[in-house]
């Protein structure tokens, strides 16, 4: 049977509709009544008032049954479009798709959505509503959540690619609002988006170098017209310094491919890498001095001694001629060390220095000379004014002074071996060989000439000392070596001086032929003197070569005894106090070597 109120089909004898809950019993029909007996028919017709005949009683009914054929086909009628109406509406959501694509190619970007303005009119069909109120409507809210689209690739699209659009519903969501929805999957062709444009981001950047190598700089400048790149967008591994010849690398961080199509465009070029040139730059190399350079160096060195010479030496200081004795070239390993200057040439020059009185023994004197920061620029080598000549050093006991030094090892000490950890150092033309040295530690140690070099030189002391007493026709007979002594200090430090001293010993027999006129006796008699000499700081350095810092004077003081007085002298009569205030008194810093010809005086 089927509901009077909403033709909804329901099991016979429900008593209440379960579509729209209204009462079935009120329109279930009465039972019928049992027939009431009739009358016989009379011949005549009824009086009024009376019932009617029989015939006219077919005749009602009949006419009564027609009008319930109609009251039953008006509801079969109204059953239908209950039925009709009860079903839910469908929404072809395959009509409704739209697919819009933006980006560039090969980075594309698809997005699929519905047609808004047909949805809402289709749902709103659906609904019985009108657009306006529909989203107030819960009907309205759950359709719009049942349905979405999905796309199987929406990026990293390029044109001609094709991309599948699923429509998903979900319609036992929205069955009790009658609503049904349909659809499948299509396929869309990627079209319309722009090409990624190519660049070369370095094409447009100017590289210029600055500065003094090994200390320049680089600058860069953009000059394109791509609005997303300027000066800033370029980054450098090293910016400072720099040198000729060194290589930067210039990079882009952030412009990678990955980052830069999605805004049209992509960089030919991530990195590119620039030589520096053309930088003035400071020489870190000898080598790299020309002959012309260095002629002239020497030439300015020789200019500068000569001068201090002329200026500071008296006369009785005579000096030999000025020799070349090497160079010494240093560079700085870092820029951040150039605080005193990136390089420096130091050219050494050297003479003997004399004194016509005595007062110091004949001594070479090395004139370190220094010129720094050369410069190579277009080509042509130029420095800064010379810094003059290094050092100071004694002469003799100390009584004389000079610039240079008196020995190449301080001259090398003090020169060079303070510049070793912060610079790269070049020593050459001879005065490299003081770079390595073995202080004297045994009387073995001195070969056979370089003791007779040094013995010449106590030699020569002793004759200028016999040669200052102050009586006429002094001289000197049977001037030997008598021997040598060797001190090696306990502790061996940097100050060669005080590392050792070597002491020859020299004896002769002091005579005069003077005699005084009232007695004619000689004015002294003939004495045995012996005249040390130390030589402080003695090592061997390569080559067979050997050096000192210090020479002295004669130690010691003498008299040469006469009938009628005495004359001084330098040295010692008596071996064994030349013994004891030569040797005994340092034995607390030093350990001792006597040679055979003086065992006699005491160990």
């Amino acid at each position: 049977m089927f509901c009077t109120n909403c033709g909804t089909k329901i099991d016979d004898g429900a008593k209440v509709c379960p579509q729209c809950g209204v009462s079935l019993e009120a329109s279930t029909p009465a039972a019928p009544l049992p027939p009431s007996p009739q009358p016989a028919q009379a011949s005549v017709s009824p009086p009024q008032g009376a019932p009617a005949p029989a015939g006219a009683a077919v005749g009602k009914l009949l006419k009564n049954k027609a009008v319930l054929g109609g009251i039953a086909a008006v509801l079969v009628l109204v059953i239908v479009l209950a039925v009709v109406l009860s079903q839910p509406k469908t929404v072809n959501l395959d009509e409704l798709i739209t697919v819009e694509f933006s980006g560039y190619d090969t980075v594309g970007t698809a997005y699929a959505h519905f047609d808004e303005e047909a949805l809402n009119a289709q749902l709103a069909k659906a609904l019985n509503s009108e657009k306006a109120s529909l989203s107030s409507l819960e009907g309205y809210l759950a359709c719009r959540g049942a349905i979405s689209l999905s796309l199987d690739q929406a990026q990293n699209l390029s044109n001609g690619d094709e991309v599948v659009v699923n429509v998903d519903y979900n319609n036992e969501a929205v069955k009790n609002y009658k609503v049904k929805f349909t659809g499948g999957s299509h396929k869309f062709t990627v079209e319309g988006l722009e090409p990624v444009k190519e660049i070369d981001p370095f094409a447009d950047l100017k590289i210029s170098f600055s500065g003094i190598s090994p200390n320049g700089s680089v600058e860069y400048t953009y000059e394109g017209s791509a609005d997303y790149l300027s000066q800033y967008s370029f980054q450098s591994d090293k910016t400072s310094g720099l040198r000729n010849g060194d290589t930067i690398t210039v990079t882009l961080p952030g412009f990678e491919t990955e980052n830069t199509v999605h805004s049209g465009y992509r960089l030919t070029e991530q990195s590119k890498t620039y030589t520096v040139e053309g930088l003035d730059e400071y020489v870190d190399s000898y080598e790299d001095l020309p002959e012309e350079f260095l002629n002239h160096v020497k030439q300015e060195s020789e200019d500068i001694i000569s001068a201090y010479i002329a200026q500071s030496y008296n006369k009785e200081c005579p000096t030999g001629e000025l020799e070349y004795a090497g160079y010494a070239f240093m560079c700085v390993k870092s820029a951040e060390d150039a605080y005193n200057g990136y390089n420096r040439l130091i050219v050494f020059l050297r003479t003997k220095v004399s004194h016509t009185e005595g007062s110091f023994p004949d001594t070479i004197v090395y004139y370190p000379v220094s010129f720094p920061n050369i410069l190579s620029s277009g080509g042509k080598i130029t420095c800064q004014e010379s810094e003059g000549i290094l050092g100071s050093s004694r002469l003799g006991d100390g009584s004389y002074s000079t610039r240079g030094y008196s020995s190449p090892l301080l001259a090398y000490k003090e020169t060079v071996t303070p510049n070793v950890d912060k610079c790269v150092v070049e020593t050459g033309d001879g005065f490299e060989k003081y770079e390595s040295y073995t202080p004297i530690a045994k009387l073995s140690d001195i070969s056979q000439e370089n003791m007779k070099m040094l013995t010449d030189k106590a030699t020569d002391a002793a004759q200028a000392v016999v040669a200052d007493v102050s009586v006429e026709k002094t001289s000197a007979k049977n001037m030997a070596v008598k021997g040598q002594y060797l001190l090696v200090n306990k502790a061996q430090g940097d100050d060669f001086a005080e590392n050792n001293q070597l002491i020859i010993v020299l004896s002769a027999t002091v005579t005069t032929e003077s005699v005084n006129s009232w007695d004619k006796t000689k004015t002294f008699e003939d004495t045995v003197v012996y005249f040390p000499v130390i030589f402080s700081g003695v090592v061997n350095v390569p080559g067979d070569e050997f050096a000192y810092v210090t020479q002295s004077r004669i130690q010691g003081s003498a008299s040469l005894r006469g009938e009628h007085g005495g004359y001084s002298i330098r040295g010692y009569t008596d071996g064994a106090s030349m013994f004891s205030d030569l040797v005994t008194a340092k034995r607390t810093n030093y350990t001792y070597e006597v040679s055979d010809g003086l065992q006699e005086f005491g160990k």
